[in-house]
């Protein structure tokens, strides 16, 4: 954050809270929203508060309803993600003084870093992408969606590692209240949101924004600067939007590394992975010496086995669901598992076709034959592991889908998002009468 032509929103030793109270103390910096002050706790109610916050407050020239929705969309989706990569929130109003009192992070920013050391090297970067990826997956597994992902908006912790912050703009794809304009930052938006398509948004746009700023760390380019300008122009036409990495760096980066970075700038959003938890599996076997290649369940059927199998739906949503695209359809055969019990799937499927058994402890609990079941759902959304085993009984075909086209799938469905719902009801149901009494 740079420092402000004049004085801040509040002046320096203005006391602000609602549940606590904060003693302005300093200005960090600012911008068109109003500025952020590391502050005391002088009055507090709960002990958990420390005596040194951030407080970001709102200008009161600026205490618009857009402004003021951009706050109370920041202060919502802090308190509903729980990541250790995402600022803690301890107190704030949407109400005039409009503020958040939040973790301070006083060693800046990693835009801040880069400026004063250039790139980054590997070891670094890797930090960062598992730092970066968390954070999304986090606030990807709450619902809520960044759509600013950039070097000025990651913190650097006392603890060498980093942090995202500036929800702003969060969930701005499915709340619809602030201008096209206001959606990422020039130079790191994706080309969805330069295309101002709000439909287009998804999960995959917030993973553009951490592959552009792991490529800014490693080539030391700022993508807001002509540089960076002349960097995108000069991928024109190609599958991604910048250069390769190694393209652009020396010493080249490892292989594999380079392959997970160029991925998440893919400039088409279904070539980019289908969720945060996939890629931070990634970057964690990277570290640890290895190579993660998620293998699908089952086999990979021809074009004309796919038509044949969507051919025979009877079931109307399922059909539309499909539509035309038949990628994705994969065939089991008996006692061949769709998933195990335990395991941390990133996918979610739907049957076509078939039955499985439901296995939990070994023991068959049920058995699920209807066409158009969504399984494995709860784990592909939150990444916990699989609560039970899936295991065909018969030739069985399913579509296989990752996060992302879950979402896009049911955002694209009602109908289908209310038979999710009685679905799950009816499962949890069931795992409560199983329970002892």
């Amino acid at each position: 954050m740079t420092s402000p032509a004049g004085p801040g929103p509040l002046p320096i030793g203005t006391e602000i809270g609602n549940r606590h109270r904060f003693r302005l103390d300093r200005w960090i910096g600012g911008g068109s929203f109003g500025g952020v002050y590391e502050a005391t706790t002088i009055e507090w109610r709960d002990a958990d508060v420390p005596d040194r916050v951030a407080v970001k407050v709102l200008s009161s020239d600026l205490s618009v309803k857009v402004q003021r929705h951009a706050l109370a969309r920041e202060l919502s989706s802090l308190l509903a993600i729980r990541s250790r990569r995402i600022p803690q929130v301890y107190d704030g109003s949407v109400e005039p003084p409009s503020f958040i009192a939040m973790e301070l992070f006083p060693n800046g920013t990693l835009d801040d870093l880069q400026r004063r050391m250039g790139p980054l090297d590997e070891h670094e970067t890797v930090s960062l992408a598992e730092g970066l990826i968390e954070a999304l997956d986090a606030a990807h597994s709450a619902g809520v969606l960044h759509l600013d992902v950039k070097p000025a908006n990651v913190l650097l912790g006392s603890d060498g590692q980093f942090v995202l912050a500036d929800f702003g703009v969060s969930q701005a794809s499915r709340m619809g209240d602030l201008p096209m304009a206001g959606l990422g930052s020039q130079g790191w938006q994706a080309p969805e949101q330069e295309a101002g398509g709000r439909e287009l948004f998804d999960l995959r746009t917030d993973l553009f924004g951490a592959g552009a700023t792991l490529w800014s760390a490693l080539t030391g380019i700022d993508l807001a600067s002509r540089q960076g300008q002349l960097a995108r122009k000069r991928a024109a036409g190609s599958p991604l939007v910048l250069p390769p990495i190694n393209f652009m760096r020396k010493p080249p980066i490892a292989e594999g590394f380079d392959a997970i970075v160029n991925s998440l700038i893919a400039r088409d959003p279904s070539d980019r992975p289908g969720s945060a938890g996939a890629v931070l599996n990634q970057f964690r076997a990277l570290r640890g010496g290895t190579s993660v290649r998620v293998a699908l369940p089952g086999a990979e059927v021809s074009t004309d086995e796919a038509r044949r199998v969507v051919s025979g739906l009877v079931d109307p949503l399922v059909t539309r669901m499909l539509g035309h695209d038949l990628r994705g359809i994969r065939r089991l055969d008996a006692e061949q598992a769709l998933c195990l019990q335990g395991e941390r799937g990133h996918h979610a499927f739907v049957l076509l076709a078939g039955e499985f058994r439901v296995l939990r402890d070994g023991t068959e609990v049920s058995r699920v034959m209807r066409e158009g079941e969504l399984l494995g759902e709860i784990a592909a959304l939150t990444g916990e592991p699989r609560g039970a085993a899936l295991v065909a009984t018969m030739p069985t075909w399913v579509r296989v889908l990752d996060a992302a086209q879950l979402e896009a799938l049911v955002a694209a469905n009602p109908a289908l998002a209310v038979r999710l719902i009685r679905t799950m009801a009816a499962r949890f149901k069931q795992l409560d009468t199983r329970r002892p009494g």
